[in-house]
Parts: C-alpha cells; structure tokens; sequence
C-alpha cells in the first residue's frame, strides 16, 4: 500500500515559496561575497548562516508543498 502525500498548500503558495528561496539564496550569496570583500569577521557568518537555513526551509516547503 502506497501513502498518499498530504498536501495543504495551494499552487500559488507553492510558487511563492520558490520565489523567495531563490530570492534568498541570491541574497546570501552578495551577503557572503560582501562579507568576504570587506574581510570580516567569522562571527558575521551568523547571519549568512541565517538567509541560508530560511531559503532552504523555503525551499523544502515547496518540494514537500508544505
């Protein structure tokens, strides 16, 4: 017996969601580039950390239409 995945978000949802974690994987990407250009701190890794783990859930959200 095959289980049928749930669903509860809508199409438009779903595209939303991809948006944004393209959005955001663009940003921590300049975000990380900048951060190496002005040579900072590893401590500032926190918040590439940060636009990395929302783009990914946003991401996984959308594959799983979450």
């Amino acid at each position: 017996m095959t289980a049928v995945p749930l669903e509860n978000i809508l199409p438009t949802g779903r595209r939303r969601r991809v948006v944004q974690g393209i959005v955001l994987i663009a940003l921590a990407a300049a975000t990380a580039g900048g951060l190496v250009g002005a040579g900072a701190s590893a401590l500032w890794g926190g918040l590439l950390f940060l636009l990395v783990w929302l783009a990914a859930l946003m991401l996984v959200q959308a594959r799983d239409r979450t």
